[in-house]
C-alpha cells in the first residue's frame, strides 16, 4: 500500500472513530430519497458506512447509497463538528472512500 493509501486509511478511520452515529449525514443526502432509500433508515446506514470505513464488507443499502453520490457534500455540511479541515478528505470518508464526480 503507498503512502498516501495509508495515510487517507488512517484519516478514514480517525474520522469514523469521531463520528457519532447521528444519520443527519444521511438524512440530509438528496440522493438517498432519488435511490429510494428511507430516511428512518439513517443510523443503521451510518453504522454500515463506518464498518466499511475500518475494513467491513459493504452491505447493500449502503452501497446503493454510496453509488448514488453525486458529491454534493451534504452530508459533510450536516455534521456538528467537520471530520477534517481538507473537504477532499472529509467528501472521501463520507462517501466510502469513493468520490464520484458531481452531476450536472
Amino acid at each position: 500500500m503507498s503512502a498516501y493509501a495509508e495515510r487517507l486509511e488512517a484519516l478514514a478511520a480517525e474520522a469514523a472513530d469521531r463520528c457519532t452515529s447521528c444519520g443527519k449525514c444521511f438524512e440530509v443526502c438528496p440522493t438517498a430519497r432519488e435511490a429510494g432509500l428511507d430516511a428512518a433508515e439513517a443510523v443503521q446506514r451510518v453504522g454500515e458506512l463506518k464498518a466499511l470505513t475500518l475494513g467491513g464488507a459493504p452491505a447493500d443499502g449502503l452501497q446503493k447509497w454510496l453509488g448514488a453520490c453525486d458529491g454534493s457534500a451534504r452530508c459533510t455540511m450536516a455534521l456538528k463538528e467537520p471530520l477534517r479541515s481538507e473537504p477532499q478528505i472529509e467528501r472521501t470518508f463520507n462517501v466510502g472512500m469513493t468520490v464520484s464526480p458531481a452531476r450536472g
